[in-house]
């Protein structure tokens, strides 16, 4: 359609191979979607251009919305109640729920990546890791452990931010431990004198 181009890897002639980043994934949807509507291919480049200027992509909020006719803008926004206002008011308005297709583009592309399995292994202990990712980077799950979920930019970084968070876990259960350990021993009883003055340990006195 010569409207979203490859960021990676253009087109070199008839056969070649084109490399798309995730977020020229993004605008393949939100052309597709526009194009469903019967918005022409030079109004699709418009919206694009305009949506990209405004530093919109794969992370943007879920709710964010565009109403966009006669070439231009109308609303752009987070307020759903708002856009559709300004839908209602604008002969031949688009809206377009830009949040939405966002949040449906980052879902295909976790679906693309397969999970990986990791070890960890802490204070001789070792744990299974399985690692996902997405479009906002990568999600360390380990099962062992409830709630030990961490997210970060890539595979490397959650695994040391996981590695770190166990290490903390062991060593409040340590502290934990070493505290029912001490609650737990008898009374240190102190000797009394018997009747020659000599000190004897007794059970009671």
């Amino acid at each position: 359609m010569g409207v979203v181009a490859p960021s990676l890897e253009p087109a070199a002639g008839s056969g070649s191979r084109r490399r798309y980043e995730p977020g020229d994934l993004l605008w393949l949807m939100v052309t597709c979607t526009l194009r469903a509507q019967g918005v022409g291919l030079e109004a699709c480049r418009n919206v694009i251009a305009y949506l990209r200027a405004q530093g919109t992509g794969l992370n943007c909020p879920t709710d964010t919305r565009l109403v966009w006719a006669d070439g231009k803008p109308k609303y752009f926004g987070e307020r759903a109640a708002e856009a559709a206002e300004v839908n209602l008011k604008t002969p031949a308005a688009l809206h377009l729920h830009i949040g939405a297709l966002a949040a449906k583009t980052r879902r295909m592309l976790a679906d693309l990546v397969p999970a990986q399995v990791h070890r960890l292994t802490i204070d001789d202990r070792t744990y299974r890791v399985v690692v996902t990712g997405d479009a906002e980077g990568a999600v360390a799950r380990c099962s062992a452990e409830a709630g030990c979920v961490v997210r970060g930019p890539t595979v490397e970084d959650v695994l040391v931010m996981l590695a770190d968070r166990l290490r903390t876990r062991h060593e409040k259960t340590r502290i934990a431990s070493a505290s029912r350990s001490s609650e737990e021993k008898p009374p240190v009883r102190s000797p009394r004198p018997d009747a020659t003055g000599a000190a004897t340990w007794g059970e009671s006195w």
